[in-house]
């Protein structure tokens, strides 16, 4: 058995589950796939050829994957059920991955590699693109990017983000060194026996989800473990406009801000001792 789970939430997107699921069949390393479906219709994703297809062809090439139904309100159902399916099943470690994300080849490989080169990493990701944005918008430094140029004096760009790696807009990286943080953004690693510790994806504090995945992060972080961000590892974060794990316009809008409220507060609150710098 492999010993990292790809954990998927999914909903009313197949065309993007389609992309995901063929991309993964490129993916090098070893790997298997959960994917939590949470559509209006579950025969969305079990009726389509083409998903189905892609998921026998991930089989051949020896990842298993487990396809279940789930009835919840937001991703974080889905990656709680994700996590609790690696811990019973003994997975090392996890891949919290949206459902409308495109890897580089060896995104999987690299980051595997990371968590097992180093037991005090945390939670690992790379590099996310955003293809509907411009090159300049994604240029440290561009004319539209509202980025300081400096990016190796300022790892954190000069206060334009606040507690993170705003990773989501980088174009090329300025070096290969990985960088560290409180709060990473993407597609992440961690360890499943971490998520177990710290009681896995905190629904209650956050009803869109946006935040509950950096609560997450924050508790591993203060257990005394390493937040990474290799800037070799690439992807791309389509930002699907339709279906997924969405209420209305409005009462999404309410959620994020209470989710960023309650983030802000996690993150203003002073370090432990036992902070790995």
């Amino acid at each position: 058995m492999a010993k990292t789970l790809v954990i998927v939430p999914t909903k009313n997107r197949p065309e993007y589950m389609n992309c995901l699921v063929q991309n993964l069949i490129y993916q090098e390393g070893e790997f298997d796939v959960y994917i939590g479906d949470m559509s209006d219709d579950h025969a969305i994703l079990s009726n389509n050829w083409l998903f189905r297809n892609g998921l026998e062809r991930l089989r051949i090439l020896g990842h298993s994957y487990f396809l279940t139904h789930i009835d919840g309100t937001n991703q974080l159902d889905a990656l709680n059920a994700g996590l609790d399916y690696a811990v019973h099943m003994g997975y090392e470690y996890c891949l919290d991955v949206d459902d409308d994300i495109i890897f580089d080849p060896l995104w999987i490989k690299k980051g595997i590699q990371h968590m097992s080169d180093d037991y005090n990493l945390g939670c690992c990701t790379g590099i996310t693109l955003i293809p509907s944005r411009t090159i300049e918008q994604q240029t440290i430094g561009g004319a539209d990017s509202g980025l300081d140029a400096s990016l190796e004096n300022h790892p954190d760009f000069d206060g334009s983000i606040e507690h993170g790696s705003f990773v989501h807009c980088v174009y090329m990286p300025v070096h290969k060194t990985p960088w560290y943080y409180e709060r990473i953004y993407g597609p992440y690693f961690f360890r499943a026996a971490d998520g177990e510790k710290v009681g896995g994806f905190p629904k209650y504090l956050s009803p869109s989800g946006f935040a509950g995945e950096g609560i997450f992060q924050s508790a591993i972080f203060f257990m005394g473990r390493k937040l990474m961000v290799d800037p070799d590892m690439i992807c791309w974060h389509y930002q699907a406009p339709y279906g997924g794990l969405r209420y209305d316009p409005h009462t999404r809008q309410k959620h994020i801000e209470h989710d960023l409220a309650i983030g802000k507060k996690m993150m203003d609150r002073r370090l432990p001792d036992v902070r790995v710098d």
